[in-house]
């Protein structure tokens, strides 16, 4: 039987824009540096589900490549990178990781790019 979820935003702020993992992308951007910096990114809080949700300007497209941190390496590790364009969701099972952080590989357009964090959490049927 399927459970009931919820989702509930990765990063705390009053607005869409106070709540945004990248704000503003018109460019490529770096990997997390260095690999074991554990501040970078925003924390998964032991979510198995998040969506990742995508605002680009219309005609604009970027490829992204999410990076994941586990405290049991100590570093971050390279996810599979992905296409976004117009208002994309994407949605990734990170049972275990322990925070997200988004690196920009290329990016086309004269837009930009701005991303959010929705961790998916079940809740009490009742």
């Amino acid at each position: 039987m399927a459970r009931k979820v919820k989702t509930v935003t990765a990063i705390k702020g009053d607005t869409a824009a106070d709540r945004r993992l990248l704000a503003g992308i018109s460019a490529v951007t770096l990997a997390p540096s260095p690999l074991t910096d554990a501040s970078l990114g925003v924390a998964m809080s032991r979510n198995e589900f998040v969506h990742l949700l995508f605002s680009i300007s219309s005609g604009d497209g970027a490829q992204l490549v999410p990076w994941w941190y586990s405290t049991i390496s100590g570093q971050w590790h390279k996810g599979n990178s992905f296409n976004v364009n117009a208002n994309d969701i994407r949605s990734e099972e990170v049972q275990g990781m322990d925070r997200v952080y988004l690196e920009c590989l290329a990016y086309t357009g004269a837009g930009s790019l701005d991303a959010w964090v929705a961790l998916v959490v079940a809740v009490n049927e009742k």
